[in-house]
């Protein structure tokens, strides 16, 4: 069997959606003490990793430490970056910003500061008071290319919210985002401008100390993490302190499926005009931003 990977079989007007979703990694886990789990786990989802050992540790009915809601939010704001800083030009057909990129892995006070430059063109909270993204927001990189995209004449993608598997879900509380949604539908280019918001929250977070409650423990053996891409859900049965059953759900798994999410997302790009096809078909990728390796195959139609 090979690595996990997601393929994408464009034919015509169609999608269809190849998901290999990996080689039970979870499997490693089953005969093993909870201490034992714990340590592995971060070494099998090493995408992600402070969501994953949280979403273990909850659980397994540990209590999370006093910095893990920093972790989490540093771990979602640095992969929000990356989509945006890196994802975006690429999809766009642009040149992604080199200095931008760097030091992402590690969001120092200094590096918070300078992030806001690069997506915001101005403080996170004072973008976060922004109710009317058109004339008054700055023109820093992600900031233009969700307006390139909110030009594009492409309809609203799937809904409803409540099958979202991706962080567009819990961020229609935004009152920017619900206006927005109620006026034109939830379009690539408002998915775009939730991750910006979410982005912008996480900074202020980061730079406050006050964090919203991303993660919970469900019942006994079940631990729910918001995770960069949306939400991460650990299942565990424990006998005898040995680990006799454990699951994972990711974001991934639950956009990935036949006739799920994101093959309902990627058909309504291929609705876009022929010239703009391939662009608003990468932009929706980055949309969903699946945690492996995509492969899109075209097909005679």
């Amino acid at each position: 069997m090979g690595e996990p990977r997601l393929t994408i079989h464009v034919q015509g007007d169609k999608v269809r959606i190849g998901h290999w979703p990996g080689t039970g990694r979870e499997r490693l886990l089953v005969g093993r003490t909870p201490d034992e789990a714990l340590r592995l786990v971060i070494l099998l989802h090493n995408l992600c990793p402070s969501a994953h050992r949280l979403a273990a540790l909850l659980a397994l009915g540990r209590q999370p430490r006093p910095d893990d809601e920093r972790l989490l939010a540093q771990e979602i704001l640095g992969e929000h970056a990356l989509v945006m800083l890196r994802d975006w030009p690429v999809a766009l057909g642009l040149s992604p910003d080199g200095a931008a990129l760097r030091g992402l892995g590690a969001l120092t006070p200094d590096r918070l500061l300078r992030l806001e430059r690069d997506l915001f063109g101005m403080p996170a909270a004072q973008f976060l008071l922004i109710d009317d993204i058109g004339p008054h927001a700055a023109p820093a990189g992600p900031i233009a290319m969700f307006r390139l995209v909110a030009d594009w004449p492409v309809p609203p993608g799937p809904g409803p919210v409540a099958a979202d598997p991706t962080y567009f879900a819990r961020c229609t509380d935004d009152p920017l985002i619900a206006s927005e949604q109620a006026r034109g539908g939830v379009t690539l280019a408002l998915r775009m401008l939730a991750r910006l918001r979410e982005a912008a929250r996480l900074i202020v977070e980061l730079t406050t100390g006050h964090h919203a409650p991303r993660f919970r423990a469900g019942v006994d053996g079940v631990g729910v993490v918001e995770a960069a891409r949306g939400r991460l859900i650990h299942r565990v049965r424990v006998e005898g302190g040995i680990i006799q059953a454990y699951t994972i759900e990711t974001p991934t798994g639950a956009m990935g499926g036949p006739d799920g999410f994101l093959q309902h997302l990627l058909t309504a790009a291929l609705a876009a005009p022929a010239g703009l096809r391939e662009k608003v078909l990468a932009i929706a990728l980055s949309a969903a931003d699946p945690c492996l390796p995509v492969q899109v195959e075209r097909e005679a139609a």
